[in-house]
């Protein structure tokens, strides 16, 4: 979130590599590290939520709630910095 505002959604099983993509900039990484660096820059505050929605089933069938949480939020919300929100 930049000052309230959800600007992108995205999953990791590990936040700390995550953000250290985000920090070496690597080349999947690089163009989020670019907005990031450039909203701090602009003196905008940053904020970070996560959401740990456990294991779930239906019908004896796995669940994966994390896939669906990312995708229904991106269809929400629409955040300007996920390319698939650009659609």
């Amino acid at each position: 979130m930049l000052n309230g505002r959800i600007v992108y959604v995205g999953k990791t099983g590990d936040l700390r590599r995550r953000f250290e993509n985000y920090r070496r900039g690597d080349k999947n990484r690089y163009r989020v590290k670019q907005l990031i660096q450039a909203a701090l820059a602009d003196g905008m505050t940053a904020s970070v939520l996560l959401a740990t929605p456990g294991a779930s089933e239906w019908n004896g069938l796995p669940v994966d709630l994390v896939d669906g949480l990312e995708a229904g939020l991106i269809r929400a919300v629409r955040p300007e910095w996920n390319r698939v929100g650009l659609a």
